[in-house]
C-alpha cells in the first residue's frame, strides 16, 4: 500500500505506525516502562513524550538523523575523536565504492502534495 493509499482510507494517523513501516523514535527512546507499551501500535502519549525526552536529555549526547549522515557523522567525530576519529573519511569512500540507501526506481513511488500536508500536521510538534 502506498502512502496515498493509507492516507485516503480515512485514517491517516495509522500510516505512522509500526505496522504499516514507520517505526517511532518515541517508542525507542521511551524505554521499557509501562507507559511505553503502546508506543509501537497506538498514537504516542504525552507521558512517552515527556519520558522519551528525558531519557534523551540524559543518557545521550547527540542523536543523527539518517536525512543528513554525512553531518551527523561530522559531528560525531567532533564531539568524541578519540572514538570516531575518520570516520567520514570511511563513510565517503565506501559511498563511492557502491550505492548505499538508494531505493531501486520499481519501488518509489511519489506521494502527492495533500499527502505531505495531511502528513505534515499529524506529526507537527
Amino acid at each position: 500500500m502506498t502512502m496515498d493509499e493509507c492516507v485516503s482510507t480515512g485514517d491517516p494517523g495509522r500510516c505512522i505506525t509500526h505496522p504499516y513501516g514507520v517505526r517511532s523514535p518515541i517508542a525507542y527512546f521511551c524505554g521499557h516502562s509501562s507507559i511505553c507499551d503502546d508506543t509501537v501500535t497506538r498514537p504516542t502519549s504525552n507521558a512517552a513524550l515527556a519520558l522519551a525526552k528525558s531519557n534523551i536529555e540524559q543518557y545521550y549526547i547527540y542523536i543523527g538523523l539518517l536525512e543528513y549522515l554525512e553531518s551527523s557523522l561530522e559531528l560525531l567525530e567532533y564531539l568524541q575523536p578519540s572514538i570516531f576519529t575518520g570516520l567520514v573519511n570511511t563513510y565517503v569512500n565506501i559511498l563511492k565504492r557502491r550505492r548505499l540507501n538508494q531505493v531501486p526506481k520499481r519501488y518509489r513511488h511519489s506521494t502527492t502534495n495533500r499527502t505531505r500536508d495531511i502528513l505534515r500536521q499529524l506529526l507537527k510538534p
